[in-house]
């Protein structure tokens, strides 16, 4: 276990190595350090690229052949290695590939079978191995060791070892060498094994005994090793066998091995410390490699030793380097531990190599307390002032509530000095924390130092990392998109792997597009920095890339794609531990679940999010996770308890200045459940600074949910007319966005309406049209509440089959044209381009499906021109107009 990526190495030893060779050079580079074919390189191996590289590595094997992955013993895998594997498994699907381990039933050690673990439960086949049978023993017995006990014994020994196969065989030797078996004498694991084994060992010869202990104690037991490290090598080979012949120990080639991994804790367990000491030094002199001699060397040691904890800082980097983190921040603390007090300097410079490779390993909770554990021990300064902003980084990601990292942040700023590219770093890092606190004039203040200082120092990447986040923050503040800041991020250097998902450019240029109902072209820049991170082997921040993924696939109405990525971010948010990637990943799959009618699921995360927002003290987070609530709620006409979650977020949301229309999804949904409760004059309050501001802005979705909320307002005073134009002018706005839900859910309004206002076939048009979409879509709550409003209307779905529905803009061209206009005398009177008349006329057809102008004529009877001084029927169903029953 103490070889990093020794698991690894074993797996892929009969890997073709053009295999290797075929795999992008980052993945191919990651393999070849990982399992040592090349010597390590600057800067440091990302653990995230190996493991991508072992994905892709499984992928190409699996191409025409099923493969099967086969580990005995698979808590003794060493850390690195089960990580690998861990993020590669978890990410197969239906390719070929198998895993077939063994785990010892109760396991409760150190290294958790974290492998099986983390893969998907309804993929794992368990099965528990119990007791052999009494007949079963009895051939253990005559196979392994030619004994055929009689019927007493062989009870006894059965029911003693409790049907356990190695102890069956240990006790067996034991009564064959004449050890008296008492009535009681059940095993029990592992003091029974221990009692056992040491029963074994006593009788042994002193150098054989030492073989053992060397054996146990090496982290590389191969017969060269051994021989050359116990007390007498010139005896080695003749006290090997004589830990073969008793049982204890086997070899294959040059492998030297334990019959069972238990049998080796108990060997060095009960050895003496002096004994244990003296063979680790013994091993430091014959093993390969740095790290192994380091750490030999500092098991030997028995107090500080500067020399010693020097060699451990050189193969803990030496391990970073090769991205195996665990191990590096193991050997990290262990030279701070052999640190002597009198090094101060070099104390703290090792505590930070163990907490960025703790924190690298996903363990923010311990890189916190190691950091902690010396910041105010340092001197003020600059070095002081780069630990504080780690510190508050780790902190963030450990789940801390705001106040406390940002406390930290000043604690960094106060230290930093005239450091300009510090300052610069520190400043973004406090941009992100105002804008997540809510504080979006501080978070602007901070982003525009952070660029001054950025550009002092020359540093172009974090340059175009302020530019993003300043647009980010004056866009959410309400100021809209700022193209000049946007240009300058987009085309700015590739950045680091390592730096944060938040601060990159694509990701929050993506969310501005995403917003601004763009989601095309949010979608292409998610991807993008979706596949670098997938290439980099980026795991840390995937859930923050999943999720803004998952948001754009719902609403652009890929429900399936979208659930898929919500449970991908999921599974990965719940890996790191970081309460803001579980929050947000909460939010997203909280809102699938309203829409597709799971309630009781959507209301768990949605809770569940807005929990983890509060106590983070997020404003912006907890705006986001609340769009579940209103879309469950609705769904099952549940107005009061919309009003009871939203209410106390919208209050919220106003006061924190949140003024982008599009980041408040949830405000219209409070407005429908007000209107709905009776409260007028609260809902016309919401409604107004919302529908000015989205129009202000121009913001598509906005303006379309603010007209449907408006039209259902004025039918709630009375105003049915009125209500049914706002509802045709929401449809016409939405004909240009792709979010379909929110689509049918004002086809659903509009119906409503005009049921109220008694135009029974426009309604029956409007009520199919909303259940074609949420059928499509799969959202059964919404499906029922459509039939519902058929029933009402005095049919069922599928009784009447309404004709396509036509925007606006293509009924007005449409009866035009039916009444004999030529497409110029039609973009003449309706005061539009030629081009667009005739991509309307194109719709109408398909549409309505005829193929020319005549059989339009014969479809519809030519309505009377519009005239200036009166209303057109715009909401004239896609039928004869003679035959609608609504009124002008």
């Amino acid at each position: 276990m103490p070889l990093e990526f020794a698991g690894l190495a074993d797996l892929l030893e009969t890997v073709p190595a053009g295999l290797v060779g075929r795999l992008p050079f980052p993945q191919r580079q990651a393999i070849r350090q990982a399992v040592l074919r090349v010597e390590p390189l600057l800067p440091p191996l990302d653990p995230r690229t190996l493991s991508t590289g072992v994905l892709t590595l499984l992928r190409c094997l699996a191409r025409k052949n099923p493969a099967a992955l086969v580990i005995d013993d698979l808590p003794w895998l060493d850390a690195p290695s089960a990580y690998a594997l861990s993020f590669a498994l978890r990410r197969l699907r239906l390719e070929p590939i198998g895993l077939l381990a063994t785990v010892r039933t109760g396991w409760s050690g150190d290294s958790p079978p974290q492998i099986i673990d983390n893969v998907p439960e309804g993929l794992v086949d368990r099965l528990t191995l119990g007791p052999l049978s009494l007949g079963a023993i009895r051939e253990l017995l005559a196979t392994r060791m030619a004994l055929s006990p009689g019927r007493s014994l062989l009870v006894k020994l059965h029911d003693t070892s409790g049907g356990n196969p190695l102890f069956a065989l240990e006790l067996a030797a034991r009564a064959h060498c004449g050890v008296a078996l008492g009535r009681n004498d059940r095993l029990d694991v592992p003091d029974s094994l221990r009692r056992l084994v040491l029963g074994r060992i006593t009788g042994l010869p002193s150098g054989t005994r030492d073989v053992l202990l060397v054996s146990s104690l090496s982290a590389e037991p191969v017969l060269p090793v051994i021989c050359a490290a116990t007390r007498n090598p010139a005896t080695a080979h003749a006290d090997l066998d004589g830990g073969i012949r008793a049982g204890l120990l086997t070899i294959s080639g040059e492998q030297v091995a334990f019959a069972h991994p238990l049998i080796r804790s108990v060997v060095a367990e009960e050895a003496r410390p002096t004994d244990r000491y003296a063979a680790h030094r013994r091993l430091a002199v014959a093993v390969r490699g740095s790290a192994a001699k380091a750490r030999h060397r500092a098991q030997g040691t028995r107090g500080p030793d500067e020399v010693v904890a020097a060699e451990l800082e050189t193969a803990a980097r030496a391990a970073a380097r090769r991205g195996a983190c665990e191990t590096a921040g193991d050997l990290a603390e262990f030279a701070v531990a052999l640190t002597p007090l009198a090094e101060p300097e070099r104390k703290w410079r090792r505590v930070l190599l163990a907490a960025e490779q703790c924190f690298e390993a996903s363990d923010p909770a311990r890189a916190c307390c190691l950091l902690e554990s010396i910041v105010e021990a340092l001197p003020a300064g600059t070095a002081r002032a780069e630990l504080w902003r780690r510190l508050a980084r780790y902190r963030a990601v450990r789940g801390e509530p705001l106040p406390v990292w940002t406390a930290a942040l000043d604690r960094a700023l106060q230290e930093a000095g005239s450091d300009a590219a510090l300052r610069a770093v520190i400043m973004m890092d406090q941009a992100v924390a105002a804008t997540n606190a809510g504080d979006l004039p501080a978070a602007i203040r901070s982003g525009e130092l952070c660029l001054e200082f950025a550009e002092r120092a020359g540093d172009k990447a974090l340059q175009a990392q302020c530019c993003a986040g300043l647009a980010f923050a004056t866009f959410v503040l309400g100021n809209g998109p700022r193209e000049d800041l946007i240009s300058r991020a987009l085309a700015g250097p590739e950045q680091s792997s390592r730096l944060s998902m938040e601060l990159r450019p694509n990701v929050a240029v993506g969310h501005i597009r995403h917003w601004t109902g763009d989601l095309d072209g949010a979608r292409v820049l998610y991807e993008q920095e979706y596949a670098r991170a997938v290439q980099q082997g980026v795991e840390t921040g995937l859930p923050f890339m999943l999720w803004a993924l998952a948001e754009t696939e719902g609403w652009a109405g890929n429900w399936r794609r979208a659930e898929q990525l919500a449970a991908e971010g999921f599974g990965l948010a719940e890996d790191s531990g970081s309460p803001v990637a579980i929050a947000l990943m909460s939010a997203a799959r909280g809102q699938l679940h309203a829409c597709r009618g799971r309630i009781d699921a959507c209301l768990r995360d949605a809770t569940r999010a807005t929990d983890l927002a509060k106590h983070l003290g997020m404003p912006l987070l907890a705006a986001m996770a609340a769009q579940g609530y209103g879309i469950a709620a609705l769904a099952t006409g549940d107005a009061l308890g919309t009003h009871q979650q939203l209410g106390p977020l919208a209050a919220a949301t106003i006061s924190a200045g949140i003024a982008e229309p599009a980041l408040c999804r949830f405000l219209p949904d409070e407005v429908e459940a007000l209107i709905r409760l009776g409260d007028l004059g609260a809902a016309e309050a919401m409604l107004g600074p919302f529908e000015a501001r989205s129009a202000q802005l121009g913001r598509s979705w906005a303006m379309a949910v603010a007209g449907r909320c408006r039209g259902l307002l004025l039918a709630a005073r009375g105003d049915l007319a009125d209500g049914e134009e706002a509802l045709e002018a929401a449809l016409t706005i939405h004909q240009r966005l792709t979010m379909p839900f929110e689509e049918a859910r004002t086809l659903l309004i509009a119906g409503e309406i005009h049921r109220r206002a008694r135009s029974k076939r426009r309604a029956l048009l409007l009520f199919e049209a909303a259940l074609a979409v949420f059928e499509r879509l799969g959202a059964p709550q919404w499906q029922k509440r459509v039939t519902d409003e058929l029933g009402r209307v005095g049919t069922h779905h599928g009784e009447h089959q309404a004709a396509p529905l036509l925007t606006v803009a293509e009924q007005r061209v449409a009866d035009l044209v039916a009444a004999g206009r030529t497409n110029p005398e039609v973009a003449r009177d309706l005061f539009m381009g030629q081009r667009t008349v005739e991509a309307h006329l194109s719709r109408v057809y398909r549409k309505l499906n005829v193929r020319s102008r005549t059989e339009l004529c014969r479809l519809l009877t030519p309505p009377a021109p519009p005239r200036a001084s009166s209303r057109t029927n715009v909401r004239a169903s896609r039928i004869p107009p003679d035959s609608v029953g609504s009124t002008v």
